[in-house]
């Protein structure tokens, strides 16, 4: 129960396929694990055909004087993806708008490195927002996004003792 509600999380923080890895700063001794999750009923059971609730991610309005990467625009949020095993672990995430859609948060900044700057980490997650014809509320849905999360050190024994490499 414990594994499957781990992996419920894991997926449904964003809704998205999510990969683990090392950082690329990972010394050569930390293994890289390298896990596809797709969200789908247990066992062979039919992939549900809505979008889960997932792990709320709070943002919260990015501070007037604090820099946007480029192709970013004002209104601009930022919060933290909490997955992984310690604060190191957790991924600064930062929502903005664009020129094309200057009143919606259409792109999604991922801190990958988790240095603080989210320019030099690739270009962003864009996608278009939609209206829905009911509610008439506009939706801003991103998919497919991979993202690094640090695991716990493995400990091991070596000549007897326990070494914990944290």
């Amino acid at each position: 129960m414990k594994d499957r509600h781990a992996a419920a999380v894991a997926l449904l923080v964003l809704g998205l396929a999510t990969s683990m890895a090392g950082l690329s700063g990972r010394s050569a001794r930390e293994p890289l694990t390298h896990v596809s999750l797709a969200y789908r009923a247990p066992g062979n059971g039919p992939a549900p055909n809505f979008s889960p609730k997932g792990t709320p991610v709070p943002l919260t309005p990015l501070a007037a004087g604090a820099p946007l990467p480029p192709g970013a625009a004002r209104p601009a949020k930022a919060g933290l993806i909490k997955i992984g095993f310690n604060r190191q672990s957790w991924i600064p995430v930062l929502a903005t708008a664009d020129a094309e859609h200057p009143k919606d948060l259409s792109r999604i900044f991922f801190d990958r490195n988790r240095n603080g700057n989210f320019a030099d980490d690739g270009p962003a997650v864009e996608t278009v927002p939609k209206q829905n014809d009911k509610t008439k509320a506009w939706w801003s849905s991103f998919n497919k996004i991979e993202l690094s999360v640090r695991r716990r050190p493995e400990r091991r024994a070596v000549h007897g003792e326990c070494l914990d490499r944290s």
